[in-house]
């Protein structure tokens, strides 16, 4: 048995994980995937391609889907070794004794990026996310080395250590930060608001660097927005963490009401019947603009557009929502900043109302969510 097509060193496990081979025989094949305490068996039929050669193929890319995911502290200024982020696999044959071992992370890649990388022979972690000359942190708002997001977008951020030299973090106003993994694929936190919130001397940063070793390779900007209305939208991006984007357009709240489930009801006053039903549900939604952006942030509010798990954070509310729009559109010769329409749309209708205007509980709004998977009865996860 010949491989002809295995995964690269790392794969997102959002894209196909494929394995090829060639037999001299058509014997069914039992392959052995052993991902931490879990192992799967799939038996695996050949098809033949000659004369006396057979070929096996086979995608474990659903197998290993739901078994990595994103767990941080949110309290510490940086993190590294984060649990379950970055998992080992291997792929044993009995018969022909073959072993194959690699990893996985959340999150995926377009098919053009594939493409691309596939006519340059070459894959996404060699070519920027283990690249110490890349932007390697796991954003979707730009893959330049300069990253500009606002005050309030700041979170935290996430990387694989592109060497296992330290990465030096400093910012315009002299603070820094050493994080040092010690070797390549470390996958790592930093988390800017905490860190930021440690050092005020100086005052408010508007620039961070981060260089690996003694070399500088990215900047991240910071601006500050001077708007009346100013929201969060909190979202996992196609890479598998967390980002957010900033709405400062005009808001407005537009509740739609569910069926009226009115039935008749004997009066015995008046000895006849009338009117009466029960509560009615209703989903607060709220439509938002999102303000002018540049056509990087454009690109990142469609990633946000398709993400499965996202936040409405306005003020110190937080509500698990869907988020969609029906003036989404980008002109092909950026020109002049644009502007978008969202709809935010509550997961859960309402049927009854809590005032919560004068709330003064303080919550961390960068806490790992812990309602990203239900577990069933069978210990399947299923993302919601």
């Amino acid at each position: 048995m010949t491989p002809i097509l295995v995964p690269s060193t790392y794969s997102f496990v959002r894209n196909p994980i494929r394995f090829e081979f060639t037999t001299d025989s058509g014997v069914m094949r039992i392959f052995n995937i052993a991902f931490g305490t879990e192992t799967f068996d799939i038996s695996v039929h050949p098809y033949k391609i000659g004369p006396t050669t057979w070929k096996l193929s086979f995608d474990i890319s659903d197998l290993l889907a739901n078994l990595v995911r994103l767990t941080y502290d949110a309290t510490l200024t940086h993190q590294i070794n984060l649990p379950d982020f970055v998992n080992s696999y291997t792929v044993t044959e009995t018969v022909s004794a073959y072993s194959f071992t690699a990893k996985v992370i959340p999150g995926g890649l377009s098919k053009e990026f594939q493409k691309f990388l596939i006519q340059q022979q070459t894959d996404a972690f060699e070519y920027r996310f283990l690249n110490p000359l890349a932007n390697w942190i796991l954003t979707t708002r730009t893959d330049g080395n300069l990253i500009r997001m606002s005050r309030k977008e700041l979170a935290c951020l996430f990387f694989l250590s592109p060497s296992d030299e330290s990465i030096f973090v400093h910012t315009n106003t002299g603070v820094g930060i050493t994080i040092t993994p010690g070797a390549v694929g470390v996958p790592c936190m930093l988390n800017l608001p905490v860190w930021l919130a440690t050092s005020t001397s100086g005052g408010p940063a508007s620039e961070i660097y981060f260089s690996v070793g003694q070399l500088p390779v990215i900047t991240i900007r910071i601006t500050d927005n001077n708007s009346e209305e100013s929201n969060l939208i909190k979202f996992r991006n196609s890479l598998g963490v967390y980002e957010f984007i900033e709405v400062n357009g005009t808001g407005k709240r537009t509740p739609s009401y569910g069926e009226d489930t009115s039935f008749n009801v004997f009066d015995t006053e008046l000895n006849d019947f009338k009117k009466a039903r029960n509560r009615v549900t209703a989903t607060n939604n709220v439509t938002v603009d999102s303000g002018y952006k540049s056509q990087d942030d454009m690109y990142f509010i469609g990633d946000m557009l398709q993400a499965n798990a996202m936040w409405f954070i306005s003020g110190l509310k937080k509500q698990k929502c869907l988020v969609t729009s029906d003036n989404y559109s980008m002109q092909l010769l950026k020109t002049a900043p644009e502007s978008v329409s969202l709809k935010i749309e509550p997961v859960n209708s309402e049927r009854y109302y809590s005032p919560m205007g004068d709330i003064n509980t303080v919550y961390t709004l960068l806490a790992t969510e812990n309602d990203e998977f239900i577990i069933t009865e069978d210990n399947y996860f299923i993302e919601i």
